[in-house]
């Protein structure tokens, strides 16, 4: 008997019948009510009891209506067996194409065929619950509220998405390890809409607690969006990633999320280590290193990282808000470093308060603001091998004299930099996009090539006027006079800048022709939340300001909204387009 269920039969599950000649069952990886103890032998043979056996309620979906097929959280899914070998005869060997996930299922049914979508608490009662429960491909919707547990995807490329954002819900590790961990050779997991916190960390081979938040590690594959983390650490010697960490060999890409009031000895916030995973529209502030770096660390790593801003990260020495180390190369684009410090400044060559270079890093630096930050804007560590940085249409406070070299390394002031105050909208509010006026509009780089390499490429719709700004945020620009720029050819709705934004936003569009403009946001069940524009609009450019409430004027919560325009220009042709955004407060 193997990869079979033995349940509710009456008066026995398994029974031999005394007068006869005696008899042997061997059972592997099956699931019988009662177990050893439930099989009445009367003495007449022998119970082999194998490998992978359990005695578990096989959860049917509706027994009461014949349905014997496994529900989404039986103890039977996946915990069979596709090979069974026994005195060295080959009694069953299943392929791959015969069972759904990694092992055939108990019983004379596999369960779920198709990906589908599953709810905690509603279909299983914990998030590992679910993961544990449901095959890779299948999406874990999770309803508002505090889980105070840890989380491992435990190889599963399963999505795990909050329905109501990361404002209202919470993944709390407890204290005990990390939150968060996708370790096992996952190739696809995705973690969306949550806060992440209370973590502590991991100990690695190396016994060094690492990762407090997320972990990220093994040659894994991971998608990070629309998330908070925030008040996890990673404490004790050589212990690093707070926030979240990136390392050996994995890969993820990070979109939309804050990090900030992590703690770490090495790389409060963030640790890319031996990886190269992609930020976007991250925000990072508010976090400490110990010893070296608040903000982020760029170790042995070429990430790209675009459109974010890191500010208020302290450290005690090198690189409080951007540290890249041992051949580092990460290529920042749109990058805002400010108002980050170093707590003891005064070790000479220590004491980066913006970028901190060491140990033969490469940095690429292009569209970005350093300013602000004490003591130091850029700084090499003297005592190791040679750095480089590349300094492209970017502004940076202090110009070339402020850039301290400590003779371990040159860098390249390239085309387009500016040594003008930035002008912040306003930094008591964190608000660092720019004000108009600003000598940063308009003044960065869509292509740049260094020694033959493409590194940045930017197509038009991905900044507003004439060139990319420098820093993080493209500022909003008005309606512009079609005849003095030219009409633009098609109909188009770009993405919102900023975003994630709080509490306000621009969203900007063109139109070929004039005609009646109708702009509406939606919540991500497809209510109407806030009708923006509905009425006639010229042909030109245009941007619109959206501060962030509905149609009674109260403001809205953090998550992602949709928003819609539908166009019907003169000669009564239609255009419509849906994008997203995402407040986060």
């Amino acid at each position: 008997l193997v990869n079979s269920i033995i349940w509710g039969n009456l008066p026995n599950q398994i029974e031999f019948y005394a007068a006869a000649a005696s008899n042997t069952i061997n059972i592997q990886y099956s699931d019988i009510e009662g177990g050893e103890a439930g099989i009445v032998t009367n003495n007449r043979g022998i119970v082999i009891w194998g490998l992978g056996n359990i005695i578990e309620n096989p959860l049917f979906a509706n027994p009461d209506r014949n349905d014997f097929s496994l529900s989404a959280s039986s103890p039977c899914r996946d915990a069979g067996t596709s090979l069974l070998i026994m005195n060295g005869d080959t009694l069953i060997d299943m392929e791959s194409g015969n069972y759904c996930g990694t092992f055939p299922d108990m019983g004379f049914c596999e369960w779920n065929i198709a990906p589908g979508v599953y709810n905690v608490p509603g279909d299983f009662p914990t998030i590992q619950a679910a993961i544990d429960g449901l095959s890779s491909s299948d999406t874990i919707l999770v309803s508002s509220g505090t889980y105070v547990e840890q989380i491992n995807f435990n190889g599963k490329d399963v999505t795990v998405m909050s329905v109501n954002g990361p404002e209202l819900t919470t993944i709390d590790g407890n204290a005990i390890g990390s939150t968060v961990t996708i370790s096992s050779g996952e190739r696809g997991a995705v973690l969306d809409g949550f806060t992440i916190t209370n973590g502590i960390g991991t100990l690695n081979d190396e016994n060094h607690r690492v990762a407090g938040g997320i972990a990220v590690r093994g040659g894994s594959v991971a998608t990070l969006r629309n998330l908070i983390v925030e008040g996890n650490n990673a404490l004790g010697d050589t212990a690093m990633g707070g926030g979240i960490m990136v390392s050996l060999g994995s890969d993820a890409l990070i979109e939309d999320v804050i990090i900030r009031d992590n703690e770490a000895d090495y790389g409060g916030g963030f640790v890319a280590y031996d990886a190269n995973p992609t930020l976007r529209r991250v925000e990072v502030y508010g976090n400490h290193g110990r010893v070296t770096n608040g903000g982020l660390t760029f170790w042995t790593s070429a990430s790209l990282v675009e459109q974010v801003l890191v500010h208020d990260n302290t450290a005690r020495y090198m690189a409080a808000g951007i540290w890249v180390h041992e051949g580092g190369a990460p290529i920042l684009n749109q990058v805002t470093v400010t108002d980050n410090s170093c707590t003891s400044p005064l070790i000479s060559s220590r004491a980066a308060g913006g970028i901190g270079c060491s140990a033969g890093s490469d940095p690429i630096l292009v569209n970005s603001i350093i300013w602000g930050n004490l003591p130091n804007q850029i700084e090499f560590y003297a005592a190791a091998a040679s750095n480089t940085i590349n300094i492209q249409y970017s502004d940076i406070e202090g110009g070339e004299a402020g850039i301290v070299t400590n003779h371990a390394g040159s860098f390249v002031w390239g085309l387009g930099n500016a040594v003008e105050d930035p002008l912040f909208v306003d930094t008591s509010l964190d608000d660092y996009s720019l004000q108009p006026g600003s000598p940063c509009i308009d003044q960065g780089a869509a292509l740049l090539v260094v020694d033959g390499v493409t590194i940045i490429d930017m197509s038009s719709d991905e900044y507003l006027g004439s060139a990319p700004d420098m820093g993080a945020f493209e500022s909003s620009i008005v309606s512009v006079d079609p005849d003095l720029v030219g009409s633009p050819q098609e109909f188009g709705l770009h993405q919102n800048y900023p975003n994630p934004f709080n509490p306000s936003t621009s969203i900007t569009f063109n139109l070929p022709e004039s005609g009646w403009v109708k702009l509406v946001i939606y919540d991500v069940n497809g209510r109407m939340v806030s009708t923006v524009i509905d009425g006639e609009r010229a042909r030109g450019y245009h941007s619109q300001q959206w501060l962030a409430i509905d149609q009674q004027g109260k403001p809205l919560g953090t998550g992602i909204y949709l928003y819609e325009m539908q166009v019907t220009d003169k000669q009564g042709q239609h255009f419509r387009d849906v994008r997203k955004l995402t407040l986060l407060k």
